[in-house]
């Protein structure tokens, strides 16, 4: 159990690391490829198929992971991170249908989703920056004198 609830952790960690890091620079990237009118490599992937990838379902799939690592997890900060996720589920949730609603369109919702999202993995980094400091092999050494 405790190496699932690791996995589930590091998972988070990976997550909230790709979303405030890979999403808004491919972002950038996209914007100059496009701009330029450059090909990715031929890969069959267009704006339609990546705006709700990007604003729907990886700032949904934080919070799940979260709810995740309150499920298998015994520590009050983690059944902390699952309260503070919930609200960014349901934007995300709220997103994802309305972007079905609207035919695909991700609007005002999916901004938001992605602003939520951004909101926890900021949260979440700092946890973890703060685990590996007290993770540290040489903050647990203590002197004799």
């Amino acid at each position: 159990m405790e190496r699932l609830a690791r996995t589930i952790r590091t998972s988070s960690y990976a997550l909230a690391l790709f979303l405030v890091g890979v999403i808004p620079g491919s972002i950038v990237l996209g914007s100059i490829v496009g701009f330029f009118g450059w090909s990715l490599a031929g890969l069959p992937i267009d704006g339609e198929t990546v705006t709700p990838i990007v604003f729907v379902v990886v700032p949904a799939l934080l919070p799940l992971s979260l709810v995740a690592r309150a499920a298998v997890g015994e520590s009050a900060v983690e059944k902390v991170f699952a309260a503070l996720s919930v609200p960014c589920l349901c934007v995300s949730l709220w997103a994802g249908y309305s972007s079905v609603a609207a035919s695909g369109i991700v609007g005002i919702s999916g901004v938001l989703s992605f602003g939520a999202g951004v909101f926890l993995a900021l949260i979440v980094l700092a946890d973890a920056v703060i685990e590996w400091r007290l993770a540290d092999p040489r903050a647990s050494v203590q002197r004799s004198g």
